[in-house]
């Protein structure tokens, strides 16, 4: 009996198998690439199927009969299919899905994300996205910059969680990251020391800041335990475009602007883009005047399938006041705030004439070439040359709750040279089930500096009693008076660092 029920169980098994069939096929996209993650439905059942990685999808034991087969995606066009399965034969049906124009309008709508862009090349000196980098960074764009009007750099920086900028008084910015202060940056990866005459942001296409030790690829010139700073500029692109702008403000801001891009060829291999800038603007205090512009012209060559260059310069000229210094000793005076300073908020010891003339001259180049499919060498070199001819920083040390005494240190003139060449081989292979990203590099920074500096003592003020300020005829001649001590310093540096990094998946 035993052996009945077993034969019989066998038979019906074997008859309930072929009466079912296979449906397998491919689904690509009208540009023949393979279309993965699209949904595969059988109609009036909730049998379905997701389509692989290589375009490929399958539908096991699905009943005999005629069905209706429908492969939908979004952003794609849906398509239908009528379908026959046979008993214990395979049916094929292949599906081309074509881009649904109105759907993926509505998609751009409602995922513009213009604003929070954070794939770089940069922060790990490899070409990552955001996920696949163990970096903490966060990037503030061009457009966030054009949206909120930023005129200043300073202004950029606000934009960026858990970063504090701060204006020095010899002109320049600096970052306050995690409570560490940094005073450099780097410019397109590499280390660009600018002391003393300031950054223009008309020439960014973003700011990336790197948050912690991990700073330490960019070295101990541009990098602090708090993090580092990477500013991008603007590149050239295949095609003619650009912008003028003008912008005016409070304080009698002016600010003019062009950007423009054009191929110099019929090949478009050689690209150039230009941008300039001249800005003025005063300050809410009646001390307190910025004027500056700016050039900075950029030159690509694409000189074959595996090898390209690019050239940057950029003229930074600034006539500005400087930040005045005040010192409080505090076991003298009883001021806890700046709101506690007898001074008005808008009134000064200083006339508005103390202009600081400084200039740079900024010199740039890379060298990109393919060695093989997973593997590029990349060379660069910067240049920087600043020149300061006169810089007058006031300072005001307060005595008594009503009293202070004021200087001028004079800087002038001021030459430093700042030089840096980096080689930089980046490599992608897989090690069994292992991806890497390899990073093996080479970096050499070079610093001069020479400058000439003297100390003008002018007055003791008692705010309570009217005062004159000090303006720049009283100071040149003093500057003048061969009884004005006169001091020279001189110093310089080289350092090299060799670097090696390896981010794995």
């Amino acid at each position: 009996m035993s052996r009945f029920l077993a034969l019989v169980f066998c038979i019906l098994s074997v008859q309930s198998f072929a009466q079912t069939g296979t449906i397998r096929g491919s689904v690509t996209t009208s540009d023949g690439k393979p279309a993965e993650f699209v949904n595969i439905s059988l109609g009036k059942t909730a049998r379905g199927a997701v389509v692989n990685e290589a375009g490929h999808y399958v539908l096991n034991k699905v009943p005999a009969g005629t069905y209706t087969l429908t492969a939908s995606f979004t952003g794609l066009v849906a398509q239908t299919s009528t379908v026959t399965v046979a008993a214990g034969e395979t049916s094929s049906v292949d599906f081309t899905l074509a881009e649904d124009n109105r759907q993926l309008q509505e998609v751009v709508v409602r995922s513009d994300n213009r604003l929070t862009n954070k794939e770089t090349d940069y922060v790990a000196r490899m070409p990552l996205k955001n996920l696949e980098n163990p970096q903490v960074y966060n990037v503030v764009g061009k457009d966030l910059m054009k949206e909120q009007m930023m005129t200043d750099v300073k202004e950029v920086f606000r934009a960026a969680p858990g970063v504090a900028p701060t204006e020095y008084v010899t002109g320049s910015f600096a970052v306050v990251f995690r409570g560490f202060t940094n005073f450099d940056y780097a410019r397109n990866g590499m280390a660009t020391s600018v002391y003393r005459t300031g950054t223009e942001i008309a020439n960014l296409e973003r700011i990336e800041l790197i948050k912690g030790p991990s700073g330490t690829l960019f070295g101990s010139q541009v990098s602090t335990f708090g993090g580092a700073m990477n500013l991008v500029t603007k590149k050239p692109y295949a095609g003619f475009g650009g912008e003028v702008t003008y912008s005016m403000g409070s304080f009698d801001l002016s600010r003019a602007t062009v950007d423009l891009n054009t191929p110099l060829d019929q090949e478009k291999k050689v690209l150039l883009r230009f941008n300039a800038v001249q800005h003025q603007q005063y300050s809410s205090n009646e001390y307190g005047k910025n004027k500056r512009f700016v050039i900075a012209p950029s030159l690509s060559y694409q000189a074959s399938d595996r090898l390209s260059f690019l050239f940057d310069f950029e003229y930074f000229k600034s006539n500005a006041t400087r930040l005045a210094y005040t010192l409080l000793f505090a076991d003298e005076v009883p001021f806890r705030s700046a709101k506690d300073i007898p001074l008005g908020f808008k009134k000064s010891f200083f006339e508005n004439d103390l202009l600081s003339d400084a200039q740079a001259t900024k010199y740039f180049g890379q060298a990109k070439y393919q060695i093989s499919k997973n593997w590029t060498s990349t060379t660069g070199i910067s240049h920087v040359n600043e020149f300061l001819n006169h810089s007058y920083q006031p300072y005001v040390n307060w005595i008594s709750a009503d009293t202070a005494v004021t200087s001028i240190r004079h800087f002038g003139p001021r030459e430093r040279t700042y030089a840096n060449v980096q080689q930089n081989f980046n490599g992608s292979f897989h090690t069994g089930r292992f991806h890497h990203n390899l990073l093996i590099g080479a970096s050499y920074e070079y610093n001069d500096e020479s400058v000439t500096y003297q100390i003008v003592p002018l007055d003791k003020i008692n705010v309570n009693k009217p005062f004159a300020k000090a303006g720049l005829s009283r100071v040149n001649s003093a500057l003048a008076d061969p009884a004005t001590p006169t001091s020279h310093d001189a110093y310089g540096g080289n350092a090299l660092g060799i670097y090696v990094s390896d981010v794995i998946s």
